[in-house]
């Protein structure tokens, strides 16, 4: 989905939000680390910075506490990355002035 945005609407900044759980196999922690490197590859195959935040948890309850929580929410977190990306993004086009 990252990918078909970056090459249909050529976004400014990109967020990829998502939550893995860890189950009983290493699977999730196998796609984690595989969401990593595709989100890692796209920002530089794109020169747009892509914003990870697919939490790899152990239990629901701990992704509501990352999620919703007061004192840790990466969806906060994740916009509050994009917008000062954005601001340096635009500082270097004008020449880093």
């Amino acid at each position: 989905a990252v990918k078909a945005l970056l090459e249909l609407e050529e976004p400014v900044c990109v967020i990829a939000l998502g939550v893995l759980i860890r189950g009983e196999t290493a699977h999730a922690d196998l796609v984690a680390g595989s969401v990593t490197d595709a989100l890692q590859q796209l920002a530089l195959e794109y020169k747009t910075p892509v914003i990870h935040e697919v939490l790899l948890v152990a239990n629901e309850e701990q992704a509501r506490e990352r999620c919703l929580g007061d004192n840790m929410n990466r969806g906060v977190e994740a916009a509050r990355a994009a917008a000062t990306m954005v601001e340096i993004f635009s500082e270097l086009d004008r020449g880093g002035s």
